[in-house]
């Protein structure tokens, strides 16, 4: 599976009051894969313990996107726990990583912080690693989320196993019709 786990700009609270998002722990993430990965889902995941060495999926390893380092060495540990092989891509990290807060992404392209072609280049490498997994954990409400799954069904000529975190598929051009947990969103 795949467990993208943001913690950048997605993060903050003007971000989750506009998006109707919430920042969600690695853990929940980490909860949903290796429920993929227990023969019998979540259920089976609750009685196994994480110990099942079963694949309901044929899952056999974790593809991780990440703009945060802490995160990476949170699933690093989890992994080995797991027994499962950690890849780990860690996607354009703040540009003041170690400082509270960093800078807002869109800020520190208007400012030419960074090269933006590198970055949209970055995005387009992790989209398209993203579209190569099996299986998909990650946020509806999050247009990357909503695209790399696309890219992954086209890929295999099927819906693929996924669990967003925190709303169902939406597609209506850029519309307030989402609706999350937490309220309603641009599609």
């Amino acid at each position: 599976p795949i467990s993208p786990a943001p913690r950048g700009d997605s993060c903050r609270e003007v971000q989750e009051a506009t998006k109707a998002r919430r920042c969600s722990p690695f853990a929940e993430y980490w909860y949903h894969a290796l429920a993929m990965r227990a023969r019998g889902g979540v259920q089976a995941f609750i009685s196994v313990a994480r110990s099942s060495p079963q694949a309901r999926y044929g899952i056999r390893s974790v593809f991780l996107a990440t703009d945060d380092p802490s995160v990476v060495d949170e699933a690093r540990t989890a992994a080995a726990t797991a027994g499962l092989p950690l890849y780990a891509m860690l996607a354009n990290p703040p540009a003041s990583a170690g400082t509270a807060p960093p800078p807002l992404w869109d800020s520190v392209l208007a400012r030419r912080g960074v090269d933006a072609s590198s970055a949209a280049a970055g995005v387009v490498d992790d989209l398209a690693l993203l579209g190569r997994c099996d299986a998909y954990v990650g946020k509806f409400t999050s247009n990357l989320d909503r695209i790399a799954y696309s890219l992954l069904a086209a890929r295999s000529g099927c819906l693929k196993p996924v669990v967003s975190l925190d709303s169902l598929w939406c597609h209506d051009w850029s519309n307030r019709v989402g609706q999350s947990l937490f309220g309603s969103f641009v599609c």
